[in-house]
């Protein structure tokens, strides 16, 4: 988890760049951003909560009901709130590529509905629900790299071409 925790804001931040090199609009930008970056936070405190649950479990401790409320709370907003974001992100970016159309299809027909459905499902589809959620998150972090390298690729290509040097 920390592993995607340090990954996917990059991500987002790389993806931001790239976007604003197309001359996208600022403000559905600023939004996915802003709630991407705000969502890692979370996570990143999700993760501490934790963490500090265990340690005080591993002394004797156990959470009390209001610990446990908290923490769920504190999880579903942190979902919830990537949800609204992912779901930003797929109306808003361009589509002009197939890896983006993908993406896109993704994030509204794939991210949101399952991202849902988690949470309103009968307790024997929540598990399943949750191994597509992570393998949307997988695929996804997949097609970022993949957008990004050909973007990244096809501005030194353009570049190269304009420059006047001889290839």
């Amino acid at each position: 988890d920390y592993l995607f925790l340090t990954t996917y804001p990059a991500g987002v931040v790389l993806l931001a760049r790239q976007w604003h090199a197309r001359c996208a609009p600022v403000l559905p930008l600023a939004l996915v951003t802003a709630a991407m970056l705000a969502t890692a936070a979370l996570d990143l405190l999700e993760n501490m909560n934790f963490l500090a649950l265990l340690a005080a479990a591993e002394q004797g401790h156990l959470p009390d009901a209001s610990s446990v409320h908290w923490q769920v709370v504190g999880s579903g907003v942190k979902f919830h709130l990537s949800y609204a974001g992912l779901v930003l992100l797929g109306l808003a970016f361009p589509h002009t590529r197939t890896s983006e159309r993908v993406l896109a299809g993704l994030l509204l027909f794939v991210q949101a509905p399952v991202g849902i459905a988690i949470h309103v499902a009968p307790p024997a589809f929540v598990a399943p629900l949750v191994f597509l959620r992570f393998a949307f998150f997988l695929a996804a972090f997949v097609l970022l790299v993949v957008m990004h390298a050909g973007a990244h690729r096809a501005a030194h290509v353009h570049a190269a071409a304009g420059s006047g040097v001889p290839a």
